[in-house]
């Protein structure tokens, strides 16, 4: 038995829908958005491996990353079990991405929370006191977008930013 190509952009002229920019992460390391959505076999072999079960399907088929239920960990068992090329090195980021606490924010509204500090193993985000309840500041460089800010804060008011705007060369 042989799996056949889902042919996506034909499916969405049916539906009449248009691909927007993507919003979220795809599985860490891949190689690009266009490339994923062109590659992937839409086996969601991922799915069932991920340990933090954060892998879950868009509209058109295709596994994306929701934070809202927990961090991604990178141990790449979803990378190891697809059996498509659609992944760079793992010694490179695996993802491009920014981090941004928005204005709802707790501590932005003078209500102490440290949620998301205390969740960051990677300490991107730091309390800096200006007044008496100290305010989030976010170091970019130290974020390697895990996510795990994202299920912890109690005002969904962080939020992870795709800014991947091109395929990576393939190797």
């Amino acid at each position: 038995m042989t799996l056949r190509q889902v042919d996506l952009s034909r499916r969405r002229f049916f539906r009449a829908q248009t691909r927007n920019a993507v919003t979220h992460f795809r599985l860490p390391f891949i190689i690009g958005e266009k490339h994923f959505a062109a590659h992937c076999s839409q086996c969601h072999a991922c799915v069932d491996v991920c340990e933090t079960h954060i892998i879950e399907l868009d509209a058109d088929g295709l596994p994306y990353l929701n934070f809202t239920k927990d961090e991604c960990t990178f141990c790449g068992v979803c990378v190891d079990t697809c059996p498509e090329p659609l992944f760079r090195a793992r010694d490179e980021a695996p993802f491009s991405g920014m981090l941004n606490i928005k204005q709802t924010c707790l501590a932005k509204q003078q209500i102490f929370c440290q949620s998301c500090a205390d969740s960051c193993d990677q300490q991107a985000i730091s309390f800096k006191y200006l007044t008496s309840i100290p305010t989030p500041e976010v170091d970019q460089q130290a974020c390697n977008q895990c996510g795990a800010c994202i299920s912890v804060c109690p005002n969904q008011s962080t939020e992870l930013i795709n800014t991947q705007e091109q395929d990576y060369a393939i190797r």
